[in-house]
């Protein structure tokens, strides 16, 4: 399980984005098709129920992991003995957390004054223990830059998410429906991963947490950092479902996770393939600057058109993807546009700090945000779920100049000219061709044709402006996407 990386490390990645591009674009569409239609069957108040479940849940995924995955991926070179330990020891937490939540989920729902919460926690938490099983498998595919069994097994988890979710749905199972589609997909992916690699590895009858230290302190860094992270995520959902109302986070949960679907869709395409890339020329700081750099134009060039058409196309968005029912969240959808995008640059920074060892640095930085989040976003909840969205807004951006000195600087050196030109270019390209658009909305047609107009000359423009001022990554990714490597991977 430690064998070298690949010497064609360029060919690698082209590989690996090829199927991280292929697992992104069918799960995202899968999770679009899935929100699209429990939008039309579900009510608000039962997407908050299952908002508030997931956070819960995937949080303690984070505990149970323990970080480990990214430690393997890490370190050049682990021992199976040290697979195994570690394997034993995640598989443990993931048990104990899953009984946990059972434990407690009918605290939590009375906390939150939703009876059924309770049992859509219950039906989540065995969730935990297959993540657990699958967990260590799905880091030696990363390390072996093995990314077709990935991006199989996320397009199988998301497939059965989406089938069982919509069957139980029409049912008549309301919100449980969420809930068992995420119960199911998260067994189909464990099965694919471990199926796999027990091809080449299987782990021994060995617990030795002596000889695992360096691995657990890695570890230990990331998952407190990956905690708080998330909390700082989604902290603005926890808090507006308790101090606004679950209503208002109905609302704007499905609508956070529809801004969020452009960053599940390219983000990990590049961050999960950079990551295996920049660990393991992880000594070369300014390689490692480049590859950052590039990665993150690339995710700001592919974004930034998705989010500015947002911005300006947010009603007929909502009217086709989640029904009349949500139309009156329009403004939430712009400004949370507005917040995706942020976020989608702001992301590959976690793989950065993981390649070059400097998970501490992460988990203070996380630390310092998740004291300033919590209060502005108390502050915010009383006032609706617009003004939260705009609050989060505003964080993200006064926190980019601080988050590239504190985190950027020491891991790869890139100056900050360097760092704010890879995403800015791209950013005003994308919003001189949502702009030109923005006369099509009050046109007296289908929401539909709407859409399809704007998208083809809105998209058309920025094609064009790109091909001329951004030139270098559009390249790029149209021979990442067409040609493949003429050395094997």
């Amino acid at each position: 399980m430690n064998a070298p990386p690949p010497v064609d490390l360029a060919g690698s990645a082209k590989h690996g984005v090829r199927w991280s591009s292929l697992s992104s674009a069918a799960v995202g569409l899968l999770q679009l098709l899935q929100i699209a239609a429990l939008a039309r069957i579900l009510v608000p108040d039962e997407f908050a129920i299952a908002a508030v479940a997931t956070i819960a849940v995937t949080v303690l995924r984070s505990y149970a992991d323990f970080g480990l995955a990214g430690a393997i991926v890490h370190y050049q070179r682990v021992e199976e003995d040290e697979l195994s330990t570690l394997y034993w020891f995640t598989l443990l937490i993931g048990m104990g957390l899953a009984l946990l939540v059972a434990a407690c989920a009918p605290l939590i729902a009375q906390f939150y004054a939703k009876p059924q919460l309770a049992g859509v926690l219950q039906i989540l938490s065995p969730s935990i223990v297959f993540a657990t099983l699958g967990g260590q498998y799905r880091a030696l595919h990363q390390k072996r830059l093995a990314f077709g069994v990935l991006a199989f097994a996320n397009i199988a988890a998301a497939a059965t998410s989406c089938t069982v979710a919509v069957a139980t749905a029409l049912l008549g199972f309301g919100v449980y429906s969420i809930a068992l589609g995420a119960l199911f997909a998260s067994i189909v992916g464990a099965i694919v991963v471990v199926a796999t690699g027990t091809a080449v590895y299987r782990p021994m009858l060995v617990f030795r947490l002596s000889k695992v230290n360096r691995l657990l302190r890695f570890g230990a860094y990331q998952v407190a950092e990956r905690t708080l992270n998330f909390f700082n995520m989604e902290m603005d959902s926890l808090i507006l479902g308790k101090l606004a109302n679950m209503t208002a986070l109905g609302y704007y949960a499905p609508l956070k996770t529809l801004c969020l679907q452009p960053i599940a869709l390219i983000n990990p395409i590049l961050t999960g393939v950079s990551f295996p890339i920049m660990s393991a020329v992880q000594d070369d700081v300014r390689r490692v600057a480049r590859i950052y750099l590039l990665q993150l134009r690339a995710i700001a060039s592919l974004t930034a058109p998705l989010y500015m058409f947002t911005v300006v196309a947010a009603q007929p968005l909502i009217l086709c993807v989640l029904g009349p029912r949500w139309v009156e969240g329009a403004p939430i959808l712009r400004v949370l546009a507005l917040y995706g995008f942020l976020i989608s640059i702001g992301n590959p920074v976690g793989s950065l700090l993981l390649a070059t060892g400097n998970a501490r640095r992460s988990f203070l930085w996380n630390l310092g945000v998740s004291c300033l989040v919590p209060l502005s976003i108390l502050a915010a909840a009383p006032h609706g779920a617009t003004v939260v969205a705009i609050t989060m807004v505003v964080l993200q951006v006064v926190l980019t100049v601080p988050g590239w000195r504190y985190l950027i600087w020491p891991s790869a050196g890139a100056g900050l000219g360097e760092y704010l030109a890879s995403f800015i270019l791209p950013l005003a390209l994308a919003a001189i061709a949502a702009v030109a658009v923005l006369p099509i909305v009050s046109w007296d047609v289908r929401s539909s044709a709407k859409l399809i107009v704007m998208a083809s000359l809105g998209g058309g423009l920025y094609g064009a402006l790109s091909w001329f001022l951004n030139h270098n990554i559009v390249a790029l990714l149209m021979k990442t996407a067409f040609h493949s490597s003429s050395k094997p991977t």
